[in-house]
């Protein structure tokens, strides 16, 4: 009898044996799908991140490049307040010429008719002493 508890023992340890190492394969097997899983959105979370770092490093330069374009834009601006600045001092300064000649020709013209109301005058009363 002792025999046959002790066939018994070692079958049932053999069954046990058998249904631990199934279950622990199950598990392993389990466990080792989860890690795959895991890996993949490890690698997915990693993609994504780097594909934000590059956003964010081509966001940084095109800002930095628009920054440039706003200091060369202001440099234009500031060097056609300038150079405007330059053409109304010289449109002012040539008015004032213009505006002296202008003075002048009036003054010409002023000379001019009255010495041609002389001259008309003197001219009849030279007439009136030929008659």
């Amino acid at each position: 009898r002792v025999e046959a508890w002790g066939d018994e023992l070692a079958q049932a340890g053999a069954y046990w044996k058998h249904e631990n190492q199934t279950q622990i394969d199950a598990a392993r097997g389990e466990a080792q799908e989860q890690l795959s899983h895991h890996q993949e959105l490890v690698m997915h979370l990693e993609e994504r991140v780097q594909r934000h770092q590059q956003e964010e490093e081509g966001w940084s330069r095109a800002a930095a490049a628009a920054q440039a374009h706003m200091g060369e834009a202001h440099e234009v601006i500031v060097s056609s307040q300038a150079a405007a600045a330059i053409l109304r001092a010289e449109s002012a300064e040539q008015a004032a010429q213009l505006r002296a000649v202008v003075e002048s020709c009036k003054s010409f013209m002023a000379d001019a008719q009255e010495s041609s109301e002389a001259l008309s005058a003197h001219c009849r009363s030279s007439e009136d002493e030929a008659e």
